[in-house]
């Protein structure tokens, strides 16, 4: 689908090729030449004659791999126009982008068209790798944590559910639990919900029935409910830690629950989306019955390659008599960041020797994923 069409458009070949022209007519027709003495006519006369007629389209050239992008419901992405290079023997003067589809898992392209002033047109397209390392929210309505007298009425309030990359997920949504207001206790009613790649979320309520007599005669330890689940995986470097909380009661109500390293107490930093390993969110809540503790245990691992970009254009020209000097490649990591020190390169260019040379590039990062290969031709010319 095509974006819309701007203006590259550059005047100055034109405008020199019209000048030359006017002065031309000028001459024939026994006008004076202004300033006859300092024009040089083949500064005009050279671009007409390469560009009429033109017939040569625009060189035009995509790095085929553009990255890796989120999934995002009805998103888009344009061409990124550091994968191109363009150029035309007269000059560009249009170009124009479609777009890549964002709103589903896999692939997608997008694209890029250069026209030049005598309509030769000539695009490439790059590659783009669409993933969804973002699990889906749940809402509950209403507060999360209740106390109810007993045998007072009670309507569930619900929840509301939805995903960057699915959107809504309302209809996927499940509900567990339920309980009697004439049978004092503590019930749990769970939320939750899977996005089209599996990634789980569930969100609880915790309401409390007060017993008809005295609460404090029925107390016991508090019963320690984590908001999320008790396991927890993050993708390095693209998912960032949020902590999801817990919820306790006891007979009497809710208790207050005490959270180590969580990120948001002053016990610990809590986990670190930015490097891989296994982090441990601990949670406790107590009364004068006794204490209660439970355990997160929060995942951050590195599943992406890194991505590989050329520095510099995907074919070059060198002149013989010289060593090419290679412009190099940038590798990124999501988790790793700047990988470039990884690069393997194979292929080599003599600049002594006229030929069509190609050298290959590939990255690792440090968990052994391997990017993406490109190329890059060189063309040794004019040797003696």
């Amino acid at each position: 689908m095509r974006l819309g069409m701007h203006s590259n458009r550059r005047p100055g070949r034109f405008t020199h090729a019209l000048a030359g022209l006017c002065l031309l007519l000028a001459a024939a027709c026994g006008a004076a030449l202004p300033g006859e003495e300092a024009v040089d006519l083949s500064t005009y006369a050279a671009p007409l004659g390469s560009c009429s007629p033109d017939v040569t389209p625009p060189s035009v050239r995509c790095q085929p791999e553009g990255g890796i992008r989120e999934c995002i419901a009805y998103g888009y992405i344009v061409q990124d126009f550091d994968l191109v290079t363009a150029s035309d023997n007269c000059g560009i003067t249009f170009s124009s982008h479609s777009l890549g589809n964002l709103g589903g898992v896999g692939s997608t392209s997008t694209s890029v068209s250069y026209w030049d002033a005598a309509g030769n047109a000539a695009g490439c397209s790059s590659q783009w790798s669409i993933v969804d390392s973002s699990p889906p929210t749940v809402t509950l309505n209403g507060q999360v944590q209740i106390v109810l007298a007993y045998g007072a009425s009670y309507v569930e309030a619900g929840a509301y559910s939805s995903d960057i990359c699915d959107g809504s997920l309302d209809w996927r949504m499940n509900r567990s639990g339920g309980f009697s207001t004439s049978v004092p206790g503590i019930y749990p009613i769970t939320y939750s919900v899977a996005d089209s790649v599996g990634h789980v979320t569930q969100r609880t309520r915790l309401v409390t029935v007060l017993p008809q007599t005295d609460c404090t005669a029925q107390l016991a330890a508090p019963v320690l409910m984590l908001q999320g689940r008790h396991e927890e995986t993050l993708e390095c470097g693209r998912n960032t830690w949020s902590e999801p909380g817990a919820l306790a009661a006891d007979a009497c109500g809710a208790v207050t629950v005490h959270t180590y390293n969580s990120g948001q107490d002053p016990y610990g930093p809590g986990p670190n989306s930015k490097a891989e390993g296994r982090y441990t969110v601990q949670y406790l809540a107590w009364n004068g019955q006794g204490t209660t503790s439970a355990e997160r245990k929060v995942m951050v691992q590195d599943t992406l390659p890194p991505i590989l970009r050329l520095k510099g254009p995907m074919r070059m020209t060198h002149t013989c008599g010289s060593a090419w000097v290679d412009p190099g490649v940038l590798a990124t990591d999501s988790c790793y960041g700047d990988v470039s020190s990884s690069v393997q390169t194979t292929g080599s260019v003599n600049g002594w020797a006229e030929g069509t040379y190609t050298v290959t590039y590939q990255a690792r990062d440090p968990g052994g994923h391997l990017s993406n290969i490109q190329n890059r031709v060189v063309e040794v010319v004019d040797c003696p």
